[in-house]
């Protein structure tokens, strides 16, 4: 089993290199659903910083190999200007070259825009945190004491919601 594991972290890095030097697509590395979904909270939440290459860390899917991202790090939460998929192409900071990468996969563009749909959609925010409620209401309490300022603002979310709104349907 030890051995089995060692080969599979081996196979990941393998992906992961060629990701990095361009032989592989993002959709060939990461989980494709999984990265969409996450940097379209990320834009909804207005934590787009998360998704900075240094604030990523990745689990390795024992079934399919692929890549799931794990966001390891937000910062206080501000509204959006813009979605992440506005600037492909563009690096307008230093961190974003994994998400310009995958917004340039054909393949997670478009689950991305799929997750921005759905989830700037009226009423959705609203719906899934009240169903999520009894999961995260307790550690919410205990981050909020440590961090204060880390609570999330819904009037950011609202804004960014717009935003979406915008972009997508212009």
């Amino acid at each position: 089993d030890g051995e089995r594991t060692a080969a599979r972290a081996r196979r990941s890095i393998q992906r992961m290199e060629g990701f990095r030097s361009g032989r592989l697509k993002a959709s060939q590395v990461f989980a494709p659903e999984e990265m969409a979904r996450t940097m379209a909270l990320c834009d909804l939440l207005g934590t787009t910083s998360a998704m900075d290459w240094w604030n990523l860390r990745f689990l390795v899917d024992s079934v399919s190999g692929e890549l799931v991202p794990i966001v390891m790090h937000t910062t206080a939460h501000a509204p959006a200007q813009s979605i992440m998929a506005e600037h492909n192409g563009e690096t307008l900071r230093t961190g974003r070259e994994v998400v310009d990468r995958a917004l340039a996969d054909p393949v997670i563009l478009g689950l991305y825009m799929a997750c921005l749909d759905t989830f700037s959609g009226e009423g959705w925010w609203e719906v899934a945190r009240e169903r999520t409620r009894p999961e995260w209401d307790a550690a919410r309490r205990v981050v909020n004491a440590e961090f204060p300022r880390m609570d999330l603002d819904a009037g950011v979310v609202e804004h960014d919601r717009k935003v979406i709104r915008q972009a997508l349907y212009p």
